[in-house]
């Protein structure tokens, strides 16, 4: 399995075992997955913009904001692209019922085995954006 597909399937693991509703579990992935291709985005824009000072400035052109408002329009609008692009490639329910229906064919241990390697992916995918969030913090950008 993929790395997207773990990590729906341990989405769906952790709902369905409280005996919630399935279906949320892509809807979860697909807000799981935007905000962490969302934060390496910027991270990798700030990262530019400190080997290039002036990057942003010269290129983001929108004059009487501030820089918390530039931040937040250019989060959503990024946010808004990959949500749209993971929404037709992964988010489709053909793709979610072929996921799952594979996943719960599976013996559980070997479900098990799957779910955690779904939150593994997640972890490693975060590390970056942890260290970027820490490099912003100690004003390296």
């Amino acid at each position: 399995m993929t790395p997207f597909q773990c990590l729906l399937c341990n989405q769906y693991a952790e709902i369905t075992k409280n005996g919630r509703d399935g279906r949320k579990a892509q809807l979860n992935t697909l807000m799981l997955l935007t905000v962490m291709f969302t934060l390496w985005v910027v991270i990798m824009m700030l990262l530019y913009d400190y080997i290039h000072p002036g990057f942003l400035r010269e290129n983001v052109i929108v004059e009487g904001l501030s820089g918390k408002a530039i931040g937040r329009l250019l989060g959503c609008i990024v946010g808004v692209i990959i949500f749209i692009c993971l929404k037709l490639t992964i988010g489709t329910k053909n793709w979610y019922n072929k996921t799952i229906e594979e996943y719960n064919s599976l013996p559980e241990e070997e479900q098990t085995r799957i779910s955690k390697k779904g939150i593994r992916f997640f972890i490693i995918g975060f590390i970056p954006i942890m260290i970027g969030i820490v490099l912003a913090f100690t004003t390296v950008f």
